[in-house]
C-alpha cells in the first residue's frame, strides 16, 4: 500500500514540480543548473529532442508568429538527418544546444559511451553552443559523466518548469502546468521529436499564458546573462 502511494507521488511530481521540489535538487546537485536566480521577468522556454521535420517547422512558425526567440537542445542523429531544419532554426535566431546522440538515456550509458554521443552531436552541426551547453539525454547523468562533462566545458542544464510532455497529458494540461510552475528565472523543458503534436498545439497557449503572468519567455542565453553566476545562488 506504502510502495504505491509512493509510486503515485513520483509520477505525480513528474508532471508538476512544487518549488520545494526544486529547492532541493538544487542543494543536492549544486553543479547542475535548474533555474536562474534573478529578479527579472525572464523564464527560457527550451525544447528538446528535434528536429523533426513534421514538428520543427509549426514550432518555428508560432515562435515567429509570437516573436518569441527559444533554446534547442537537439540530437546528432536528428541534426544529421535533417540540417536544413538546423540551418532554420539557427537563422531564426535561436540557441541550439546539445542533447546528445539519440533518445538514449545518458544514465544507462558508460563515461565513454557518454563521451561519444556528446561529443558526435557536437560536431553533427555548426553554430550554436553545441560544445557548450548541454542536456543529458533522459535528464539525468551519472557523476563519472557530469564530471567529464564540466572538464570538457559543458555547462549542464536541467531545467525547473516540466509537465511530462512525453506521455502526451492534453495539450490544456501542458499549457496550464507550465504556466503554473513558472516564475523569474525558470527554465522550462518541453519536448518536440515525432509524434509531440500536443505539445505544439499547447504552444501558443503557453505564451500566451506567461506573458499574461508578465514573464517574458527567452532563449537560455538571455536568462543565463542575467545572473551568469547560476547554478549556485548569489544571495
Amino acid at each position: 500500500m506504502c510502495a504505491g502511494i509512493g509510486a503515485l507521488g513520483i509520477i505525480a511530481l513528474s508532471f508538476y514540480q512544487p518549488r520545494w521540489l526544486i529547492a532541493a535538487a538544487e542543494r543536492g546537485f549544486p553543479e547542475l543548473l535548474f533555474r536562474v536566480h534573478t529578479d527579472r521577468p525572464l523564464v527560457a522556454l527550451t525544447f528538446d529532442d528535434g528536429p523533426d521535420p513534421a514538428v520543427t517547422p509549426r514550432v518555428l512558425e508560432i515562435l515567429r508568429r509570437e516573436r518569441v526567440l527559444a533554446t534547442w537542445f537537439i540530437t546528432g542523429s536528428a541534426a544529421t538527418e535533417h540540417p536544413e531544419l538546423v540551418r532554420s532554426i539557427l537563422s531564426d535566431g535561436h540557441q541550439i544546444a546539445n542533447h546528445m546522440w539519440d533518445r538514449t538515456s545518458a544514465w544507462t550509458l558508460s563515461p565513454r559511451e557518454f563521451a561519444t554521443s556528446v561529443n558526435a552531436t557536437a560536431g553533427a552541426a555548426a553554430g550554436g553552443d553545441l560544445r557548450t551547453v548541454l542536456r543529458p539525454a533522459s535528464g539525468w547523468v551519472r557523476p563519472s559523466a557530469a564530471s567529464w562533462a564540466r572538464r570538457n566545458g559543458y555547462r549542464i542544464v536541467i531545467g525547473s518548469v516540466y509537465a511530462n510532455d512525453p506521455l502526451k497529458p492534453p495539450s490544456s494540461y501542458i499549457g496550464w502546468a507550465i504556466s503554473r510552475m513558472s516564475s523569474p528565472g525558470d527554465i522550462v523543458v518541453l519536448h518536440v521529436g515525432a509524434g509531440r503534436e500536443r505539445t505544439v498545439n499547447a504552444l501558443p497557449e503557453i505564451i500566451a499564458r506567461l506573458r499574461a503572468k508578465g514573464l517574458d519567455p527567452v532563449r537560455l542565453s538571455d536568462l543565463l546573462a542575467a545572473n551568469p553566476t547560476s547554478p549556485r545562488r548569489t544571495n
